[in-house]
């Protein structure tokens, strides 16, 4: 909706602009004496101008890089929309504890690799289509490097040296989202998810005797 009406005022300023820039030229060329019909004529051409910059600067505005710059943004808000939805985490669980590696319903399927990449697909006209695909990728700890030595004495020792450490090559888990259309499937995930969670909580009493 942003990038439409982003594209409408920037081609209704450059009729304006267009418009605007008849009427001057007009206005000089043409004096009280010219007749009715000269004037009828530039308004014509100031509406004739107006329709053509509006229809070029719309067109211009929702191709090349605008277009690409809105389809980039698209793209990053529906990774964070699945990423915060945790679409990857849900498909990983259904998968691996309803399946053992892959669980499908009529509608739904969803996959596990067996290392850190998941599928969702979901049924349309009879063939399955990928509506979701991820990748996890793990903490990295990192490393506990000195960062800076310096001299704090105390009572019992003056020249008594303390070393502050720091962190280094840390980072956090994170989902890369590959592919992902949003629909109703999303909805049967999360009650698969629900399942899942409660099988396993089952399995784990077993495996205590409960």
């Amino acid at each position: 909706m942003f990038y439409f009406l982003f594209r409408l005022i920037g081609a209704l300023i450059a009729a304006a602009v267009a418009s605007c820039g008849v009427l001057i030229v007009g206005a000089v060329s043409l004096d009280d004496d010219s007749s009715p019909a000269l004037w009828a004529v530039l308004v014509i051409l100031m509406f004739a101008a107006a329709a053509v910059a509006f229809l070029w600067m719309f067109r211009r505005l929702g191709s090349g890089k605008w277009a690409q710059r809105h389809a980039e943004s698209q793209i990053r808000a529906l990774k964070a929309r699945a990423v915060r939805r945790a679409i990857g985490s849900e498909a990983t669980l259904v998968s691996t504890v309803l399946g053992g590696g892959s669980y499908a319903t009529g509608t739904l399927r969803a996959s596990w690799d067996g290392v850190d990449s998941v599928s969702v697909d979901a049924a349309e006209g009879g063939v399955w289509r990928t509506v979701f695909a991820g990748r996890f990728h793990p903490e990295v700890p990192g490393q506990v490097v000195p960062s800076r030595i310096s001299t704090q004495p105390t009572w019992h020792d003056k020249k008594h040296l303390s070393i502050s450490t720091s962190r280094v090559g840390h980072k956090a888990a994170w989902w890369e989202v590959q592919a992902y259309i949003p629909g109703d499937w999303e909805e049967e995930l999360h009650r698969l998810w629900e399942a899942a969670k409660e099988a396993k909580h089952e399995q784990e009493k077993d495996r205590f005797g409960l």
